[in-house]
């Protein structure tokens, strides 16, 4: 949810908070819901009967940069315009995420800050300056691989669930990488790790469920998404779901 507040200064700033239920669209989710009207308003009315929040980020538009037609865009934008202001900003940059985790545990940031909100995207939207260091690091991902994950407990499992997602390319000899392999993961490790459902393409929605299966053999007890694809009436269970759950 997006809101206007002043600060001390009586300057006016923008406030973004996650309010459960959180639907992802990944792509191909988000064109089909946006260019069906009925699929549009279905999940409009039903996200604000539940009081729920439409998560988007960066990544949703920097796809949508490579579809020519015009019409597309603006019926996205439709889309995200009519669900205002249960929008939330989200950083689907995993390490981004984790080193922020990272801090709130060190007491190095502010608790009440969501870790996984895209503060730049936020202020881009609502016309405000922000600059938001980023950190990588590839410690422990190589003998991670094979042994069943384990760590702090913490509320919210990305670095789990980037582990367990990175590990799919590198057991499955048959894959061959591509862009499309790398946005797709992109969009699914951090919505899965916060949100309450996520729609993406039937790979996905199947490694992740390998994922739920290898977490729920260690003590890491953290919510993931329930994740939904175009397949095997896919969108009519999310929906079934979305309008059901309390």
């Amino acid at each position: 949810m997006i809101r206007r507040e002043m600060n001390a200064g009586g300057v006016p700033i923008a406030i973004q908070q996650d309010v459960a239920p959180t639907v992802y669209l990944d792509h191909w989710a988000l064109r089909k819901f946006s260019q069906d009207s009925a699929l549009a308003q279905r999940f409009t009315r039903t996200l604000e009967g539940r009081g729920g929040t439409l998560a988007l980020s960066w990544l949703n538009l920097a796809e949508f940069s490579k579809v020519t037609d015009h019409d597309q865009g603006k019926m996205a934008e439709e889309f995200y315009a009519v669900n205002l202001p249960r929008i939330f900003f989200l950083d689907s940059d995993p390490f981004s995420v984790i080193q922020r985790v990272d801090e709130m545990l060190s007491g190095r940031a502010r608790v009440s800050v969501a870790q996984h909100a895209d503060a730049g995207f936020l202020s881009t939207f609502v016309h405000l300056k922000s600059d938001t260091p980023t950190s990588f690091t590839v410690r422990e991902i190589f003998t991670a691989v094979a042994r069943l994950p384990s760590g702090p407990v913490i509320q919210r499992g990305t670095r789990y669930v980037l582990r367990e997602l990175a590990r799919t390319f590198l057991i499955d000899q048959g894959v061959r990488v591509s862009r499309n392999h790398a946005i797709d993961f992109m969009h699914a490790v951090v919505p899965v790790s916060y949100c309450e459902f996520v729609l993406l393409d039937k790979h996905w929605e199947t490694q992740v469920e390998l994922v739920r299966s290898r977490l729920s053999k260690t003590a890491l007890n953290v919510p993931l998404a329930q994740v939904y694809s175009e397949k095997s009436d896919g969108i009519e269970r999310f929906f079934g779901d979305l309008e059901s759950k309390s």
